[in-house]
């Protein structure tokens, strides 16, 4: 797993590290949540 995360990757023709992808993966989810629980509180659909 950590040869994993620390290993190279290519996405959409960018080099970066597995690592990123995970972190801007749980960044994205977490924004979603956000987003929805917000919504939900102030009631707009």
């Amino acid at each position: 797993m950590l040869n994993w995360l620390t290993g190279n990757c290519e996405l959409f023709g960018l080099a970066g590290q597995n690592w990123m992808l995970v972190f801007a993966g749980g960044l994205l989810l977490y924004i979603a949540v956000l987003v929805i629980g917000s919504f939900r509180q102030t009631g707009i659909h």
